[in-house]
């Protein structure tokens, strides 16, 4: 897959809308994905392709390549419905997930969630930037290389979600295109989805945004879409909450009380205008 402007297309130019989900689950403490403690793999996958998804995006953290694992934690409780699985390290499993997904015809985008296995996101977690305490940016560019060398001959391994959410650390405020190496996310993603396509010319640069991955305001100063190596290949991601559009969501609360209010001053206004005319005919009639 490539890019064509604002659209993803396959390699005859036709247009590819992927319809994702995210699978979470490889990127915790439990080091595998959610759900198979109940269900067989390719009962999962066959389920997934029965509600028209087309596309898996499967989150992992550094902690299932550097953390030299050799068994999953609590294997007979995360995998219990995948038993041929629990003598297996948690790359061993993520390689069977994957494998299920893309035999199944699912298109599989890599997510390195997180460095170290926990639940994502905070400001206090130590994993805003691209590198922590215990993973430095060059373990970081280093497992980039690994992961898409692992599954380059898998052509359902489609794209790299190089790093999830972007935001404040103790580490630092990350910036784009403001050239300050350890904290410009675009900087790294340059240098990430360099080496991704020197591995795997075929596959998509996914780029998240800054804070949460909400915001992509600052492309412009650094629009590395544009940039040789990588054009063609890039697509930006953006996540959306419902509290990030708290202003929206209040106005559209303030209108409907304004509504229910407005409502209600004119029932009122009927009933006290209709009150003044009963009392007014019946005076009336008295005379």
């Amino acid at each position: 897959l490539h890019t064509s402007g604002r659209y993803i297309v396959d390699v005859e130019g036709r247009r590819v809308r992927l319809n994702c989900a995210n699978w979470y689950g490889a990127h915790m403490k439990m080091m595998v994905m959610n759900g198979m403690e109940l269900q067989p793999l390719a009962n999962i996958s066959k389920t997934i392709v029965g509600l028209g998804l087309n596309c898996i995006r499967l989150p992992y953290s550094m902690d299932m390549i550097y953390g030299n694992y050799t068994h999953v934690p609590d294997a007979k409780v995360s995998l219990a419905a995948n038993p041929e699985l629990q003598d297996s390290s948690p790359l061993e499993v993520f390689d069977a997930t994957l494998a299920s997904l893309t035999d199944a015809g699912l298109i599989v985008i890599l997510n390195n969630h997180v460095s170290s296995s926990t639940w994502c996101c905070s400001l206090l977690d130590g994993e805003g930037m691209w590198y922590t305490e215990q993973y430095s940016e060059a373990d970081w560019l280093d497992h980039l290389v690994y992961m898409t060398k692992r599954y380059r001959e898998n052509l359902l391994v489609a794209g790299f979600d190089m790093r999830n959410e972007l935001r404040s650390s103790e580490l630092g405020n990350p910036t784009w295109g403001y050239g300050e190496r350890s904290k410009d996310w675009s900087i790294a993603a340059e240098k990430g989805g360099k080496l991704v396509l020197a591995e795997n010319p075929g596959m998509l640069v996914i780029v998240s945004g800054l804070w949460y991955s909400i915001f992509l305001c600052a492309v412009p100063n650094n629009p590395i879409h544009l940039h040789d190596e990588l054009k063609g290949h890039v697509v930006y991601t953006s996540h959306e909450y419902a509290w990030v559009n708290f202003h929206l969501t209040a106005r559209h609360w303030i209108g409907v009380y304004l509504w229910t209010l407005a409502i209600w001053c004119c029932f009122l206004c009927l009933v006290v205008v209709l009150s003044w005319f009963l009392e007014y005919r019946g005076q009336l009639r008295r005379r």
